[in-house]
């Protein structure tokens, strides 16, 4: 059975599409601040353009002290960040149906405006508060007749691997009104007492038209397995491995100190958001 990237026909049926192994991804290696971050990803292998171009690979260092961050959001100055690899991914249905869906993954370097100079994400409390701002900056607005479209942060799993506070977690879309989203998949720990490491990782399943040119079928579950593309995400995850210079662990020691608890809550229940004050409180 062939699974190519050239599309003849329209998928008729269910499928499993197929992408990149990740036994064939390389190694990433980079550097914030001189601390160390490694992980494995597949080459770029996607259609694009994109726009606007961001990097398949990382510089080797980046200086906290020299780096700007221009704003996440155009509507405001609230959150900076810079992102240090963008790679993409696209899934092949069989018998020349074309692409049936794509991994997105993007790393970034990310900092609020407004923080308190006493403020260490080190600190499992600042942590998971800032984390809730993030999320709450990217989803509070997107709102239908009220109901929010993304449900976050779920599946809340602490990482205990990683010399620091670390978190994977997902954002999952709304089924009454977003129906054509999947998940995405996240880990987040902190690189400095003021800035994030975030990796996303996006699903998107292309829609299905079988019965008309115009109105795709409902239900993308009922048509494409999504499993290939989430056995990727965890993987590259997975990989992920930190190493935290000297110095980065004298602030964490400082944040950390006369704390008798230092580990991360074990459950987070996801945020509900009103309106766009971007004000959160627990569901």
């Amino acid at each position: 059975m062939f699974y190519l990237a050239f599309k003849l026909q329209n998928q008729k049926e269910y499928c499993t599409p197929k992408g990149p192994r990740f036994k064939r991804s390389n190694t990433i290696r980079f550097s914030v601040n001189n601390n160390k971050i490694v992980l494995k990803a597949p080459p770029h292998s996607a259609s694009g353009p994109f726009t606007p171009v961001e990097p398949h690979n990382p510089k080797s260092n980046y200086d906290l002290n020299d780096l700007y961050l221009p704003s996440i959001n155009t509507d405001d100055n609230d959150w900076g960040g810079v992102s240090t690899l963008f790679r993409v991914w696209d899934f092949y249905g069989p018998w020349f149906t074309g692409k049936r869906g794509q991994l997105r993954l993007r790393i970034y370097i990310i900092s609020p405006r407004a923080i308190k100079e006493d403020t260490s994400f080190f600190h499992p409390r600042s942590f998971e508060n800032v984390i809730a701002d993030y999320l709450s900056h990217h989803n509070s607005d997107i709102l239908f007749d009220d109901e929010q479209a993304w449900y976050a942060p779920t599946d809340w799993s602490p990482l205990n691997n990683f010399p620091c506070v670390a978190v994977t977690f997902q954002a999952k879309p709304n089924r009454k009104i977003n129906r054509g989203n999947d998940p995405r998949y996240f880990l987040a720990f902190p690189i400095s007492d003021h800035h994030l490491i975030i990796i996303s990782l996006d699903i998107r399943r292309s829609r299905v038209y079988i019965h008309s040119d115009s109105k795709p079928e409902p239900g993308t579950d009922k048509w494409i397995n999504r499993a290939p593309m989430e056995e990727l995400a965890k993987d590259i995850i997975d990989s992920v491995t930190l190493t935290l210079s000297p110095e980065t662990l004298e602030l964490q020691n400082k944040a950390l100190e006369g704390l008798d608890d230092i580990s991360l809550s074990k459950s987070f229940l996801p945020l509900k958001w009103a309106g766009n004050t971007r004000k959160t409180k627990l569901l």
